[in-house]
């Protein structure tokens, strides 16, 4: 399967980059092939906006071309950071905008490692037509479920606890840190992918799978 992940992207290896990292390493666990679109002087294949309508058309426009796309959720992406009288226009502007790029890409997933980090809350009538757009949302706890739930109106099938990658142990922050050239950063996620999925082969052979 060939996947498109949208988010931030080493260099630096910051919190945001470390997600996508973890999101590219958990589908390349599972043997996908994997592209990733950043924001221009990153090490992702792809360059782009990434970032409110300009970033929504982009990933429209490449991830047509893909199997699947997962789109990180961060404090200002894939919504627009904006303050004072515009905060309202823009919000609307870029939930629609996504909301319709979500709709029109094959099985589109939205990653939300913090759902504390959404510009302006979750819910109301625009924040309910993004996240309803995608097929998938990926959250890394139960209190991230309750509130999509509750605030943004997912229903309770649409979501998915994205915990660890069976059989590996999770990695944390300081593991990338010193990563900041686009081919080290690539040879570890591959490097991790392939333990990975040495891992699962040898789970099911002790299972029978």
């Amino acid at each position: 399967m060939r996947t498109l992940v949208v988010g931030s992207y080493p260099p630096p290896a910051q919190r945001d980059a470390y997600r996508t990292l973890e999101t590219v390493h958990r589908l390349g666990a599972r043997g996908d092939a994997v592209d990733v679109l950043s924001s221009p002087g990153s090490a992702s294949e792809l360059e782009g906006a990434i970032v409110g309508p300009r970033g929504a058309w982009s990933v429209l426009r490449r991830g047509r071309a893909y199997d699947a796309v997962y789109v990180q959720v961060e404090p200002n992406m894939p919504l627009r950071t904006v303050h004072g009288r515009r905060a309202r226009v823009a919000r609307l502007v870029d939930c629609l905008a996504w909301g319709i790029a979500l709709r029109l890409v094959r099985d589109a997933t939205l990653v939300v490692p913090d759902p504390n980090v959404v510009h302006r809350a979750l819910g109301g009538r625009t924040g309910r037509f993004l996240w309803s757009g995608a097929d998938r949302v990926f959250v890394a706890s139960e209190y991230g479920r309750r509130r999509l739930i509750e605030e943004g109106g997912v229903p309770d099938a649409r979501i998915e606890l994205a915990g660890p990658v069976p059989g590996v142990e999770r990695h944390d922050d300081g593991d990338w840190s010193g990563l900041t050239d686009a081919a080290a950063v690539m040879a570890e996620v591959h490097r991790r992918a392939s333990a990975d999925r040495r891992a699962a082969r040898r789970g099911g052979l002790e299972t029978g799978v």
